[in-house]
């Protein structure tokens, strides 16, 4: 019996079972190989993303935005551009970083002029370097796996809206409180923008409460 184990709606490799006794394979058997299967195409699909830590530029110059490590930040905008601004400083200072956005890569790094800072996008298109916003334990994966590779180093989330609307809030909140804790063991930084009005008062908060609020 073959069942294949199917990563991003491509075969990737197969499982294979024999019985050695005459009994014949049973459906319950079928099922169990085919659960088992599932586990293993899930496990890929979250290891075979796996971001390298680098900095895209070493500049002599004074860092502008300096953000204290091991904290994480909303900062507070309607469209991005003051996180951005900080992320980009840092990681031409030296700093390792990755960007995770609701924005093409392409268009990321064409617009900040990264070359070497590895871009993800929150899309449920299954291609490289895409994340579906339902998979919220892989997305946690990729950057626990980031911030245990390098001490120093900065992650950019921008999508939390879109990550809310796909899931919901609590699942969301839940992914955040996880991605706190990392960042809190690592001496990495955590930035978020965030559109305020776009979430309720009591949504709200629950991030102020749990990050360091930038206000535009």
């Amino acid at each position: 019996m073959w069942v294949p184990i199917v990563v991003q709606n491509e075969a990737f490799a197969a499982l294979a079972a024999g019985n050695i006794s005459d009994s014949l394979i049973t459906e319950e058997d079928v099922k169990d190989l085919e659960i088992l299967a599932g586990m293993c195409a899930s496990f890929i699909d979250r290891t075979r993303m796996l971001i390298e830590p680098v900095a895209e530029k070493r500049l002599k110059t004074a860092v502008r935005h300096w953000l204290d490590p091991s904290e994480c930040y909303l900062v507070l905008e309607k469209r991005p551009k003051k996180s951005f601004k900080i992320f980009v400083d840092l990681v031409t200072h030296g700093v390792s970083g990755f960007v995770i956005s609701r924005e093409h890569p392409e268009k990321i790094k064409r617009k900040y002029k990264l070359v070497k800072t590895p871009v993800v996008w929150l899309s449920k298109i299954e291609i490289e370097n895409a994340v579906d916003p339902e998979d919220l334990p892989k997305l946690n994966f990729i950057i626990g796996n980031f911030t245990r590779k390098k001490g120093e180093s900065v992650i950019l989330l921008d999508g939390l809206e879109y990550l809310i609307t796909q899931t919901n809030f609590q699942r969301v909140l839940g992914c955040l409180q996880e991605l706190k804790d990392m960042i809190a063991m690592s001496n990495s930084r955590l930035i978020m923008p965030l559109h305020k009005s776009t979430l309720p008062v009591k949504e709200y908060s629950f991030l102020e409460r749990e990050f360091i609020v930038v206000d535009d």
